[in-house]
């Protein structure tokens, strides 16, 4: 097997593909590999300064990538593993209204 090259997301896809490309086929499909780019609440311990409040104290976008297992009007649902039988294991679910963008990788 090649050592894999870290230089961005979707080149590591890329390159998952090139070394197995069976790894995300599913129980006779395939289940696509995405990037979702949401907004996360921000949470800060410190003083709530009045001269800078928008500045220290908003939310922050986050970018998670995985495997899409399932995507409706209420919640988009990634896994980052899944198995032969159908189980899969680190679940992420981010409602959709928090949702900025979705990026389908290869």
């Amino acid at each position: 097997m090649r050592a894999l090259q870290w230089s961005g997301v979707e080149a590591i896809c890329e390159q998952i593909q090139a070394v197995a490309p069976d790894l995300n086929k599913h129980r006779g499909g395939y289940m696509r590999i995405v990037e979702v780019q949401w907004e996360d609440a921000c949470s800060n311990s410190g003083y709530y300064r009045k001269d800078k409040p928008d500045e220290e104290h908003k939310a922050t976008i986050c970018k998670t990538v995985g495997y899409l297992k399932r995507k409706n009007q209420k919640h988009i649902i990634l896994v980052t593993e899944y198995f032969d039988d159908g189980e899969s294991r680190h679940v992420h679910t981010i409602p959709r209204k928090v949702v900025k963008g979705i990026t389908y990788l290869k």
